[in-house]
């Protein structure tokens, strides 16, 4: 898993 996508993912979660 690249750092990048991991980070987004995670940020996009929490925005929702």
């Amino acid at each position: 898993m690249d750092v990048a996508t991991t980070t987004a993912g995670l940020s996009d979660l929490k925005f929702r």
